[in-house]
């Protein structure tokens, strides 16, 4: 069980960042690598500006 929890937790990108600009569906995110994205989601109405996001994601596999 250990095992397949610790190799799940490998394949997982983990980003943060922090909310710079929100609108209805329009935020903006400054992240911890300095770089800045545009999100336009629902959610983005929830947010305000100085709210923490954090961004699980799995890595894309390359396929040979």
């Amino acid at each position: 069980m250990m095992f397949l929890l610790f190799s799940c937790s490998i394949h997982k990108v983990v980003l943060t960042g922090v909310v710079d600009y929100a609108d209805d569906h329009r935020c903006t995110v400054e992240l911890t690598t300095n770089d800045v994205i545009v999100i336009t989601a629902p959610a983005c109405a929830a947010a305000k500006e100085g709210d923490k996001i954090t961004f699980y994601a799995r890595r894309k596999r390359e396929r040979r």
